[in-house]
């Protein structure tokens, strides 16, 4: 045998074996046990500051109650859908810190007034937000908070917290 055939030989084996480790995955960029993305919430309110109204028509037994509206725009930024799974609101005090009032959210409380659970990857969702409050706290400088939970498309908790000011 020729020198330049042992040599083709030696160079054909080596392609080969290269071709089927890459084919195995060894020669592969990808990493299967790379972390996916998580998403990104960021919440706004509107309007901001909140002004505490009394209780209209719509509050049926509540009268004399008062009341704090806004509606809370949720917004995905990392491209990753989230499905929202809860989450709280608190009205408290400024001077004393006491809580004047809080509820939770559940997910039928989304579904209820927007239809879905869902935040799109890079969308949207705009939720209503209502809290009543006693009379006697008419005019009392307070913070409206709300903490907003959700699990993403790859499995991550997520949340977003927001902090209005609110008068009346």
């Amino acid at each position: 045998m020729t020198k330049r055939k042992t040599v083709a030989r030696a160079i054909g084996a080596t392609a080969a074996a290269a071709m089927l480790t890459a084919g195995c995955g060894g020669g592969s960029d990808s990493n299967p046990t790379a972390p996916q993305p998580a998403a990104v919430l960021i919440m706004s309110a509107n309007p901001s500051p909140v002004v505490g109204d009394l209780c209209g028509s719509h509050c049926g037994d509540l009268a004399g109650e008062r009341e704090a509206l806004t509606d809370l725009t949720l917004r995905e930024t990392a491209g990753v859908g989230v499905n929202l799974t809860g989450g709280s609101q608190e009205l408290r005090n400024n001077a004393t810190g006491a809580v004047i009032a809080m509820s939770t959210f559940a997910p039928s409380d989304f579904v209820r007034d927007t239809g879905t659970t869902r935040v799109a990857a890079s969308g949207q969702l705009v939720y209503h937000a209502a809290v009543h409050y006693p009379a006697a706290y008419a005019g009392v400088a307070a913070t409206f908070t709300f903490v907003i939970q959700g699990t993403d498309d790859n499995g991550h908790a997520v949340s977003v917290t927001l902090m209005v000011p609110m008068t009346g």
